[in-house]
């Protein structure tokens, strides 16, 4: 007698041991490379926000030294301005100062009345909450022309996690490590390198700014006027007496010019001699200036011939 086959749902059968073997490790794959992923994009934002964290400190105070090099004072009296540069050492941890006599319409001190020219200084110096260690970057101000350029004011810091301020001036041909406008003069631009780290201290940014420094000219020491040289003249011909005098003599003519000669002389009647020649006049050049000179009085011609006398 033959027995009915079972139900189609009764026959199946579940998951080989293989299989989930095979489906366990494709699991495993996939939950790893997710995990790496969400891994890295984590490790990237922090090292994103920690740069950028750096970044933003160093470029604040890179800036703010910046602006205060712009607005130095420039004066031909190296008395009204300064700009001192002071080496702090070498290595990468380095801590210049800069010392700039600048100008601000913005006052230190509410209610007061100041000037416009100020004192700012820059330097490294210790956390301002003794809680917090670490190095700061401080900005120093005070009213410009006192007694004490190098201290007093109001001192504030500007942005935490320095590592290292290099402040170097230029002359022109090469960057110095030092200098003091007192003794060398405005240098033609300063040079600001700026690093900063992020509070984790695992990420540094460095901000580089170079001013430059338009110099006041020196007024040109220019020689006296010079005047134009006068061209010489002929003396002025002699005018003959008339013939009703005849004893008369004629009068000379006067000379004109830089070397202007004497007039002849002499009228045509006999028995006197001739008039005076005329005075030489005029200038000569020599140097700068005008140099006057005397003519040669112009000599005396005696008549040729004498005139009839009347009977």
């Amino acid at each position: 007698m033959r027995h009915a086959s079972p139900h189609p749902a009764a026959r199946s059968r579940g998951f080989t041991l293989v299989e989930l073997v095979v489906a366990t490790a494709i699991a495993v794959v996939i939950a790893g490379a997710t995990a790496i992923s969400m891994s890295q994009m984590v490790k990237a934002r922090v090292a994103s926000s920690s740069h950028r964290e750096a970044f933003a400190r160093a470029e604040a105070v890179a800036s703010r030294m910046a602006l205060d090099i712009v607005n130095a004072v420039r004066d031909a009296d190296l008395a009204q301005c300064r700009v001192l540069v002071v080496n702090g050492g070498d290595g990468p941890g380095q801590r210049d100062e800069l010392l700039v006599l600048m100008r601000s319409l913005r006052n230190l001190r509410p209610q007061a009345a100041e000037g416009d020219e100020y004192e700012a200084q820059y330097r490294i110096g210790p956390s301002p909450d003794p809680a917090s260690p670490g190095d700061w970057f401080w900005r120093r101000a005070d009213q410009g022309h006192d007694d004490y350029q190098d201290g007093g004011g109001l001192a504030s810091p500007l942005a935490s996690g320095a590592v290292s301020l290099d402040v170097v001036a230029t002359d022109g041909v090469d960057w110095l490590e030092a200098w003091d406008s007192d003794s060398s003069g405005l240098p033609h631009a300063i040079r600001v390198t700026v690093v900063a780290e992020s509070d984790d201290r695992k990420t540094k940014a460095t901000v580089r700014r170079v001013v430059a420094i338009d110099r006041v000219p020196v007024a040109p020491v220019l020689d006296d006027e010079q005047t134009p040289a006068a061209s010489g003249g002929t003396g002025e011909q002699g005018q003959a007496s008339p013939a009703s005098n005849p004893a008369s003599s004629g009068s000379g003519g006067s000379g004109s010019g830089s070397s202007g000669s004497g007039g002849a002389g002499g009228g045509a009647s006999g028995g006197s001699s001739g008039g005076t020649g005329g005075t030489g006049g005029g200038a000569q050049p020599s140097g700068g200036g005008a140099t006057p000179a005397t003519g040669t009085p112009g000599a005396a011609t005696p008549a040729t011939g004498g005139g009839r006398t009347p009977r």
